[in-house]
């Protein structure tokens, strides 16, 4: 009889460890999936209000998705039945234990929060360091996403981005375009200058309320003369004006008959 009742309790322990551990595994998967979805949708700003801004959504999404894991394996191993004082101890030393570890990580962290903070950056800039350029889609928790000009896209670790000179191309409205002429030395120069400017002056996307464009004459040598370029063009389309202005340039110097290049070793001469 004693032997029945100790067989009938011990199959019931089981049966309730089985079902703890099995309540347990279907909380920690819920919790798992429910974190993905939310931080998913946080990150495409499906969920929160609309005022946060775009480049610290994908931080936010991480520490939100590893917030909400942490608490389904709270959730988990409360349900087996571990004393909370433990669970507080156990997370505190495999805290500690994951900070020791990843100490190079966290000074990712630490630079996504200062890339954010302390660097003039928004989501669609054109930025370039002195190792790579590209189109700026995310600041993540531990790594920046940049698309070069040719599509790649680069995952770049935040403190190594961060100790970088970085150049944002799209922080203003307007960029200048500059570059030398070398002129051939048979016309007179303010002649070569008013054509020039003249040329300049009737381009549509000259930005005339930053500056006038401006030729001066930067180099005499025996066989060239170094006229340089200034002129004030819009950011948008940048490379595509810039491209036009020079092509514009180029068949007014052609049509006068002037020689030039962008070499001070060669004057192509034109008859």
């Amino acid at each position: 009889m004693i032997d029945t009742i100790t067989d009938y309790l011990g199959s019931e322990l089981i049966i309730g460890h089985l079902e703890n551990g099995l309540s347990a595994l279907i909380i920690f998967f819920i919790g798992l999936l429910l974190a993905r979805k939310i931080s998913s949708a946080f990150k495409k700003q499906k969920l929160g209000t609309k005022a946060i801004d775009p480049k610290i959504r994908p931080i936010l999404s991480s520490i939100l998705y590893y917030v909400l894991i942490a608490l389904a394996i709270y959730a988990a191993l409360t349900t087996l039945g571990v004393p909370t004082a433990s669970l507080l101890a156990i997370f505190g030393a495999a805290g500690l234990a994951v900070a020791l570890a990843i100490k190079d990580t966290l000074s990712d962290i630490a630079a996504a929060i200062m890339l954010i903070t302390h660097r003039d950056l928004d989501i669609g800039d054109y930025i370039e360091t002195p190792d790579i350029s590209g189109k700026l889609l995310e600041i993540g928790l531990f790594v920046t996403r940049l698309e070069g000009s040719d599509g790649i896209h680069h995952y770049i670790p935040n403190h190594l981005l961060w100790n970088k000179q970085i150049k944002n191309f799209a922080h203003h409205q307007a960029r200048r375009l500059s570059f030398t002429l070398h002129i051939q030395p048979d016309r007179p120069l303010r002649d070569i200058q008013t054509l020039i400017l003249s040329n300049l002056r009737e381009f549509p996307h000259l930005q005339t309320h930053i500056s006038e464009p401006n030729c001066l004459v930067t180099d005499i040598t025996p066989t060239a003369i170094a006229m340089t370029i200034y002129a004030w063009l819009p950011q948008e389309d940048w490379g595509h004006n810039s491209s036009e202005l020079r092509i514009s340039l180029s068949e007014a110097l052609d049509t006068a008959s002037i020689g030039y290049t962008n070499l001070p070793q060669m004057v192509i001469k034109n008859n």
